[in-house]
């Protein structure tokens, strides 16, 4: 269950669980206000999705969104992306690639879209990035981009760990 914590003068739901592994996580939903008792009001809210949080799901409440409703945020292909170009430059690879890995993702976007969720790529997805650019570019570069949308979806899986299985790829 959520317990109220007040950080700064504003609220906060702080939601704490066990791995089987014994390492404990934590994950803190800010509630936007100074006001215990609407912080309580939300905090119930938070409550009543919180398996869903400690599965990892990524949730946006009612007092987070103009929409008022509690939506599931998904991790889009342009914010893999940033993230995964921002973590190879941490660990050292060469401008140069990274410009090369950008050019090739921009292929993806135009043909699957920039706000494609990452978890929703299938195998048919890689089939319609083939047929959209077939006759476009030459086989090579098709090649280079699935090559490198394998290696953004192995990051995901392994790093970020927000897909649990990357399609196969012919």
């Amino acid at each position: 269950m959520a317990r109220l914590k007040i950080r700064g003068g504003k609220w906060y739901a702080r939601i704490r669980w066990y791995l089987p592994s014994g390492k404990r996580l934590e994950k803190q939903v800010p509630l936007k206000t100074s006001s215990e008792s609407i912080a309580f009001e939300r905090l119930i809210e938070v409550n009543k999705v919180e398996k869903r949080i400690k599965k990892g799901m990524k949730l946006e409440f009612p007092w987070q969104n103009k929409d008022g409703q509690i939506k599931v945020v998904k991790y889009t292909l342009s914010q893999a992306v940033i993230d995964n170009m921002e973590f190879q430059r941490i660990n050292g690879i060469r401008e140069s690639t990274i410009e090369r890995d950008r050019q090739c993702f921009n292929n993806v976007k135009m043909a699957l879209g920039e706000d494609y969720p990452i978890v929703d790529i299938t195998s048919n997805d890689i089939e319609e990035i083939k047929y959209y650019f077939n006759g476009k570019i030459s086989n090579v570069t098709i090649n280079m981009v699935l090559v490198r949308l394998k290696r953004l979806l192995n990051w995901c899986r392994d790093v970020k760990e927000i897909i649990t299985k990357v399609p196969k790829m012919k």
